[in-house]
């Protein structure tokens, strides 16, 4: 009487498994033993491909072909190393057992009332909040906040703004016209800590209007290739200074390049 062994099932076949693709064979699953079959067509199974074996002389790679049918792929030669590395793909059906049946003996040995105590909780890493430190939500808007507590870097609003304003200026990846709402907010919040509610709106306007350029002051920024020159802010020049280096662009003092024009468009 023949059987049949299912070895492992892979993902693949790998380059690995010297396979006989010349000479497929098509078998109908009645053709298949039942045992077998029903293994196959296990639910964490049905998309694999199976190495068996037949006999302990037959070895080949079964593959599920539309309802009722499998493909039968033949080893031209097969040893141990014809299989997959078990630490990826492989499931050996004969270890999967062996290992079931070994835990459960372990289980068995330790008995399950042993293990209670190793799976309580312990009350230290519980949150608890004290009723006079409770956290209290402030749910105004960012701009009709009191005072914001700025960090030192920014504490100086035309610092603050010239520094995103470039970084937006000289970033090759985001678009020119592109400028996050959000900086306005803060500039305007660092503005009121640092001139008071009563001033804070004079300056915040000020500060926005240095950056602001007509049509023409744009194009002829551009056209005149005034990206390439110092600037008279140490934090513009910073941000060229950074912008050339990072992209292999030699400074206007030794070589002007238009690929800098090009990108910042």
């Amino acid at each position: 009487m023949e059987t049949w062994e299912v070895i492992a099932s892979v993902k693949e076949a790998t380059k690995g498994l010297d396979l006989s693709l010349d000479h497929p064979l098509i078998i109908k699953s009645e053709d298949v033993p039942s045992n077998i079959l029903q293994l196959l067509q296990q639910k964490n199974r049905r998309q694999l491909k199976h190495i068996c074996m037949k006999s302990r002389k037959e070895y080949f790679l079964l593959e599920e072909y539309g309802p009722g049918f499998w493909v039968k792929w033949p080893y031209n030669y097969f040893n141990d190393y014809s299989l997959p590395e078990r630490r990826t793909e492989v499931v050996t059906t004969v270890e999967r057992e062996r290992a079931k049946r070994e835990t459960l003996k372990t289980w068995d040995e330790l008995k399950f009332k042993e293990l209670l105590h190793l799976w309580s909780e312990e009350p230290k890493g519980s949150c608890k909040l004290e009723k006079d430190k409770d956290l209290k939500l402030d749910m105004n808007p960012p701009d009709m906040k009191g005072e914001s507590k700025i960090n030192d870097y920014y504490s100086d609003p035309k610092e603050y703004i010239e520094s995103k304003y470039y970084d937006a200026l000289f970033s090759i990846h985001t678009p020119l016209a592109y400028f996050v709402k959000s900086n306005l907010v803060r500039l305007k919040n660092t503005c009121r800590t640092k001139y008071g509610s009563d001033s804070y709106k004079i300056a915040y306007q000020a500060m926005l209007q240095k950056f602001l350029l007509s049509i023409v002051q744009f194009k002829d920024r551009h056209d005149n290739r005034l990206l390439l020159e110092p600037f008279s802010s140490p934090i513009a020049d910073e941000k060229r200074k950074n912008c050339l280096t990072k992209f292999v662009i030699q400074d206007e003092n030794k070589n002007s390049s238009p690929l800098l024009i090009y990108v910042l468009y």
